[in-house]
């Protein structure tokens, strides 16, 4: 096994531990709909009220990076990216250690600017998965220290981005030998 069989295990594995759950998602674009301007947003403006129009959409889960759009195409959110970080072998004897990078990116509305909240959320319940399920690929693949994360320190409201480290540890190809 190698870490490309590893990115796509972890993205089918985050595919099956999101099923069924929605998050919002950007309206759709409309041909001379202005943007949103952060320097016009008011935190002292009381939040709006849900709208029936309201858009959920299942998380996304890409390998490496989101996939090209065409100009005026809609925004991804929301999605997790499978991002291969580093790996490699530290002794003869140590196992083939892979990171992952994990990019949530989440779209949320809400008038309270919280939807780190939601981010936050996502991390907590791919840390709980990994430490109750540490193997995928009957083993091959193997979670292991450390778990970190990080949220933006940017604002960029109603757009709102987190990640998460996994390491895992994978089999290493070994010297043969006769005696073997």
């Amino acid at each position: 096994m190698n870490a490309r069989e590893l990115q796509t295990a972890v993205k089918d594995d985050l595919q099956a531990l999101f099923e069924g759950r929605t998050y919002k998602a950007p309206p759709p674009k409309i041909q001379g709909t202005p943007e949103f301007n952060l320097e016009e947003y008011d935190p002292e403006k009381p939040p709006e009220e849900p709208t029936s129009d309201l858009i959920m959409e299942k998380l996304g889960v890409y390998e490496q990076d989101l996939p090209i759009r065409e100009k005026g195409a809609d925004d991804p959110f929301p999605y997790i990216i499978v991002r291969l970080s580093k790996g490699g072998i530290a002794t003869p004897v140590d196992p083939h250690k892979v990171d992952i990078f994990l990019l949530i990116g989440i779209y949320d509305n809400d008038r309270r600017n919280i939807g780190h909240k939601t981010v936050l959320e996502i991390i907590e319940d791919i840390q709980k998965h990994y430490e109750k399920h540490p193997t995928l690929c009957g083993g091959a693949f193997q979670f292991t220290d450390p778990f970190t994360w990080v949220l933006q320190d940017e604002p960029s409201y109603p757009y709102f981005y987190g990640g998460c480290n996994l390491s895992f540890n994978l089999a290493a190809p070994r010297t043969e030998s006769r005696f073997t």
